[in-house]
């Protein structure tokens, strides 16, 4: 086999456990591990890519040590290169250039991401390095895709005549009319008990979800940067693309592989609100169809504005 053939086989095995065949591991604590290459991983419950690297020969410990961590940033690079971004697409096909994944990885790394040294009898040295997909990596993947997504040209209404408008308006302006009176008379009565209207404040406060947390064991979903929320109708709920470019690279979404543990997690608060999916959306593995009432509950917190930074996690399998 030539180097050319041997080059595609690679790269053909490597897409096909990225797509289809991603290993995945659980930890102790229910963390959703994803192992990319032979010592690279993705623990997309903390939103981090981590990477583990020898040195290949004994020398100094200071030396082995060197070499160790400069194997593990190049690593680092071409592990988050590899990175799903969504079901069709990883980090380096065309989302971000490797100058790009350098030059955030290594902004990243001169604050330190030093998980483990090791010095192992022979000499060598095993350093375990991480760095965090969320932001500035996260925000330029969500500024990519928010350029590359297609606009969609809304419909055009037919032309109807004034006299037709006029006549479709009539029974809506003498409901409006209606409810403006019952509207009017509500305000008169709280205005009269300031106490009723603060404490139904505090109760509205109260009863708002802190979090997001979405069950899809038991359908084909696996992690990536970008998970999809849709309606039964295809409409994508969550999240929305300005709200993506306005976020600061805040993840969309952690995963954990407790459900238990993910509505106590303290990133979705004390009150989390939990729904059900109900399978991925046609094709695609990491998006998500819910049904109406879910997502009736979750356009409601888009619409509140919440939505920019609000905590989700993912519960799979």
């Amino acid at each position: 086999m030539n180097t050319g053939s041997l080059r595609l086989s690679l790269f053909l095995v490597a897409i096909l456990s990225i797509y289809i065949f991603p290993a995945f591991a659980i930890s102790a604590d229910g963390e959703v591990i994803e192992y990319i290459g032979s010592n690279g991983a993705v623990n997309w419950s903390k939103g981090q890519v981590i990477v583990e690297s020898t040195s290949d020969e004994s020398r100094s410990r200071y030396k082995a040590c060197r070499a160790s961590m400069v194997t593990a940033q190049r690593e680092l690079i071409e592990v988050i290169g590899q990175v799903r971004v969504d079901s069709q697409t990883i980090v380096s096909e065309g989302v971000l250039t490797k100058d790009l994944i350098t030059s955030t990885v290594r902004g990243k790394l001169r604050g330190g991401r030093v998980l483990a040294r090791t010095r192992n009898p022979d000499g060598t040295c095993t350093i375990k390095m991480s760095v965090a997909i969320a932001g500035p990596l996260a925000s330029m993947i969500f500024q990519h895709q928010e350029k590359t997504q297609p606009t969609v040209q809304p419909k055009k209404p037919p032309v109807r005549s004034a006299q037709e408008l006029a006549a479709d308006l009539l029974p809506l302006q003498k409901t409006i009319a209606k409810l403006d009176e019952r509207i009017g008379r509500i305000e008169e009565l709280l205005k009269a008990q300031p106490e009723l209207v603060a404490q139904i404040n505090k109760s509205a406060v109260a009863d708002m979800p802190t979090g997001l947390v979405i069950d899809v064991r038991g359908s084909n979903f696996i992690p990536s940067v970008s998970p999809k929320l849709r309606e039964l109708t295809g409409t994508i709920i969550f999240p929305q693309h300005s709200t993506l470019s306005q976020n600061d690279g805040h993840l969309v979404s952690l995963f954990m592989n407790d459900l238990s543990r993910a509505q106590n997690h303290p990133r979705v608060g004390e009150r989390p609100l939990v729904v059900k999916a109900l399978q991925t959306w046609e094709k695609s593995r990491t998006e998500l169809v819910l049904d109406v009432n879910s997502a009736n509950k979750v356009t409601q917190l888009v619409n509140s504005g919440l939505s920019g930074k609000f905590p989700v996690i993912i519960v799979l399998d």
